[in-house]
Parts: structure tokens; sequence; C-alpha cells
């Protein structure tokens, strides 16, 4: 009984917290975290960006041409799996998923280098906000019918995916030429799964980038590709609307909502613009 009040008062007190954000952030009354997240609005402005997935189409050799020509980039989750095979490092990082957080926190909290983006949502908040580097972000997740595009990313819902984060940051920064890679909208594991958890075998990995992405025992959410669309629409509307552009230059892959760009041709017309 103990434990169901706990639980039931961690749920109250959490959902007053983000009804109290939610007002703030309608009347643009900042916290400490959304000010320091502010420090990087548009401070990229017109500046072109690649948004990586950790699918398997995602190759080693097309991040080190992004280092080569100096390309920024965001990356998310466990993508520090291909840090042994690779010197590339992203520009930016997210994670907004408590279940591949809780399970790796350690070796996220560990990367040095580049900024991370963690939800709120996310446990060990403490540890999160020791590292300077560290930015956190008033994430929710919610009804896809309830889900908008904050161009100020100072309240991000969930999108069906991280990569909707990452689009939504990058957009705040000032990025108005996207790239998606790695982002083959495609979950061979789940297929004839839907809803809750899931816990991982060997046949996981075929769905990323790397046979070691997934340890046998962890516990994953089911990915939702139909809700991960719906995100990936309503971020190109409000991109496209507003005088941007996103293409899917992904290797494959089954995401169709952004028109294609072939990544090759992209990084031989031109280098980002410093």
């Amino acid at each position: 009984m103990e434990r169901k009040n706990l639980s039931f008062f961690t749920r109250v007190r959490r959902y007053v917290r983000r009804k109290c954000k939610a007002a703030c952030n309608f009347l643009h009354v900042y916290g400490a975290d959304e000010r320091k997240l502010l420090q990087y609005q548009n401070k990229y402005a017109g500046k072109r960006c690649f948004i990586i997935g950790n699918g398997p189409s995602l190759k080693t050799e097309d991040l080190e041409l992004l280092q080569l020509k100096g390309e920024y980039s965001f990356a998310c989750n466990k993508i520090y799996k291909i840090f042994e095979k690779t010197s590339w490092r992203p520009s930016f990082y997210a994670c907004t998923d408590f279940m591949v957080f809780g399970q790796n926190a350690s070796e996220i909290l560990s990367l040095k280098g580049f900024p991370k983006f963690l939800g709120c949502n996310l446990p060990f908040q403490k540890q999160i906000r020791q590292e300077q580097e560290n930015i956190i972000l008033n994430y929710e997740v919610k009804k896809i019918e309830k889900t908008k595009f904050n161009p100020r990313a100072t309240f991000i819902c969930s999108g069906g995916s991280v990569v909707f984060v990452m689009i939504t940051l990058a957009w705040m920064m000032g990025f108005r030429e996207l790239y998606l890679i790695g982002c083959d909208h495609e979950y061979k594991f789940f297929d004839g799964k839907s809803g809750g958890e899931t816990e991982v075998t060997d046949e996981v990995n075929q769905d990323y980038f790397t046979e070691n992405y997934m340890r046998p025992g962890e516990v994953m959410l089911i990915g939702d590709l139909k809700r991960a669309q719906q995100g990936y629409q309503l971020a190109k509307e409000y991109i496209e609307a507003h005088g941007g552009k996103i293409y899917n230059a992904t290797h494959g892959g089954k995401l169709e909502v952004f028109p294609r760009a072939d990544f090759y041709h992209v990084l031989e017309k031109g280098t980002r613009k410093d």
C-alpha cells in the first residue's frame, strides 16, 4: 500500500510540475533549464545540419565524411556504440527514452566533448545536473493529436521518436537545411508486436547499425512507426511553412514523409557555412 501511495503522489507531483512548466512556457517565463537551452537559440542561423538515426543503413564511412566536411550533426541514444570504429563525434547529443537512459546511464553520462540534451523524464536527474554540458529538456509524451512542433523547444512533445526531438532542437538553434541519415523507419524485430515493453534478444540488433546495440536481457519500448511518421509530418509541415528545408538522405529505408536527397551528392555540392 505504501508503494502504491508513493507512486500515486509521485504521479501527482509530476503532473503538477508539468502543468506549471506549461503555463510558464505559455507566458514565456522561463526557469534555469529553459534559459540554459535558449542560449543556443538561433546560434547557427541559416546553417545546415545532419540528423542521425541509429538504423542499419548508418555507415561509419558516412560519419567520417561528415567529419571531413566539418558538418554539424545531431545523434542520439546508443550512438556511442560506433565510437570505437571512428574518430567522428556528433556536435550535439539527445536522449529522451527513459528505458534507454535508465539501463545505460553510466555510459551516456560519461560521454564528453559535446552538449547532451536530456529529457526531464529521465532517471538520475541529480547526476545529470552535475555536468555543465548537460541541458535538461522540458519533455513530455503526449497523444499525437495533442502533439505540436514547438519552434522554441522550451517544451518538447515526444512526436513518436527522438529524431523528432533532434529536429526540434536543430530548428530552435537556427538550422534551416536539415538532412536525415540512418533513419530507416523499419523494425523487423517489432513486427507483430504492439504497445508496451519487450525484452530484447539478439534479433533486435538487425534493426540497428551494430550487432551489439542492445544486450540480451535489456528491456525496451516497442517502436511505434505510425506515431513517429505522424510526428515527422508535423515537423515537415512547420519547417516548410516557415522557409526551411528538410530531406531524408538515408540509404534506402521506408521513411517517405520527407523528400529524398542523395547523401553523397549533398556533401559534394558544398560544406557547412560558418
